[in-house]
């Protein structure tokens, strides 16, 4: 399980983390402060064959989103 919280960082801490998740998939709760980033962040782990939901946002600016391996 990973947990990501890097407020507004969140595209590029994937993008770094790419060989982790080809070889362990992880699950991951990620915290995601802007539209673009949790666009981002749902699509590129739907593309590495996740499934992702959003559990509910903390306020208008930060969702929540939890991701699975399929």
């Amino acid at each position: 399980m990973i947990k990501i919280e890097v407020e507004s960082s969140e595209s590029e801490e994937l993008k770094g983390a790419k060989e982790l998740f080809d070889r362990c998939r992880p699950s991951v709760i990620c915290e995601v402060h802007d539209a673009v980033n949790a666009l981002f962040v749902a699509n590129w782990l739907e593309r590495k064959g996740y499934s992702v939901e959003n559990i509910g946002n903390r306020s208008e600016y930060s969702v929540h989103l939890v991701a699975t391996p399929r």
